[in-house]
């Protein structure tokens, strides 16, 4: 079977500059009309996608807050949030014009032929909001809330978006696949070369001086052969306006980028073993005394321990490449579980990050 290749760089570039015209002709209200005829999809913003000139262009629509837009382009943690909130275990984001400057900036180095591993960004509009945001529902609210430490400033920015009068708009090279719905589809396919390619990606982008923050599958896109990082929410950037709390979680979490994208072996991991025929399921789950309420982190432990002992009970049909990766990182994705899932559990979400457990990823 053929997959949809990107082409090749300076092709990417040579669509770049075309598309870019492009959307200059549009006027706001013809780009309005398109983007209302297009289906969509929300989560922390709105998704969608449209053709231009002929090519599909992914949309990519983000809440502005009347505070974002009264001090725009300001790079600064205009609502105090907490550092923990840089974790992506539920966080809407460290505001609207981080995550536009860092898509420039990665835009940029693929023109300059400095990387080929972001999608390019075509253009951006900043305009009144007309997008439906996902807003917290008021019975979710206080769980959220709680969730969160029961932050004011949490609560103050989530009020605030939920309410943004502005968008900002961004208009991304369309790539084919995340890793989520490459892997659900070619379970393991060039998974070393993608996890290799990956790394290098965020390596480069870490050497800039950013770190992504939410380097996990659905975030991760690819062609098949290539890999594309994606979605700056989260990122942290050293030439953004950082207070010193930032600075200093920018130090301590050198490793994480890189140690996070390993972690994603856990998912496969577990997506494989869900994915089992229900009497091979059943059989294994029992052998490893795995039951429908045992938490994810049990779980995990148990099917990573039976991975590294040959004289266990096997999983079935695990592929050979990502039972090597299992075991070249086995230390690393039990942490990795640890420390998100004590995370998840805490109300205070104070657990340190275990950076010297990841020291390898510095």
């Amino acid at each position: 079977m053929t997959h949809p290749f990107l082409p090749t760089l300076p092709l990417r570039q040579q669509r770049y500059y075309t598309l870019n015209h492009e959307f200059s002709l549009l006027s706001d209200e013809e780009l309005q009309r398109q983007l209302e005829g297009a289906e969509s999809s929300s989560g922390w913003g709105v998704n969608q996608t449209l053709t231009v000139a002929g090519q599909t262009v992914f949309v990519k629509r983000i809440p502005l807050t009347a505070r974002e837009q009264t001090h725009s382009f300001d790079t600064g943690n205009l609502y105090q949030l907490p550092m923990y909130y840089h974790y992506g275990v539920g966080s809407a984001g460290f505001g609207a014009y981080r995550e536009l400057i860092t898509h420039l900036r990665t835009s940029n180095w693929v023109l300059q032929n400095q990387t080929a591993a972001f999608p390019l960004l075509f253009h951006y509009r900043i305009r009144p909001a007309s997008a439906t945001w996902r807003k917290v529902a008021p019975e979710s609210r206080e769980r959220h809330l709680k969730y969160w430490n029961q932050n004011v400033a949490i609560e103050k920015y989530l009020s605030e978006r939920d309410q943004a009068p502005f968008e900002i708009q961004l208009f991304l090279e369309h790539i084919p696949y995340s890793w989520l719905d490459w892997f659900s589809r070619y379970p393991a396919r060039n998974l070393n070369q993608l996890l290799h390619k990956a790394d290098a990606a965020l390596r480069f982008l870490n050497q800039q001086g950013i770190l992504h923050l939410d380097a996990h599958l659905a975030n991760l896109l690819t062609d098949g052969e290539n890999v594309f990082i994606s979605d700056f929410g989260l990122a942290l950037d050293q030439r953004f306006k950082l207070a010193p709390d930032e600075q200093a979680f920018w130090q301590t979490h050198a490793s994480y980028d890189r140690a996070q994208l390993v972690s994603n072996l856990n998912h496969l991991l577990l997506s494989h073993c869900d994915a089992l025929p229900e009497d091979e399921q059943t059989a294994l789950y029992q052998a490893l005394a795995i039951l429908p309420e045992t938490e994810r982190p049990t779980r995990l432990k148990r099917l990573l321990k039976t991975v590294s002992s040959p004289t266990d009970t096997q999983i079935p049909e695990l592929p050979g490449e990502l039972k090597q990766l299992l075991l070249k990182y086995h230390t690393s994705l039990l942490a990795f579980s640890d420390f998100f899932a004590a995370l998840c559990k805490s109300d205070a979400k104070d657990i340190p990050w275990p950076a010297c457990a990841f020291s390898a990823f510095n």
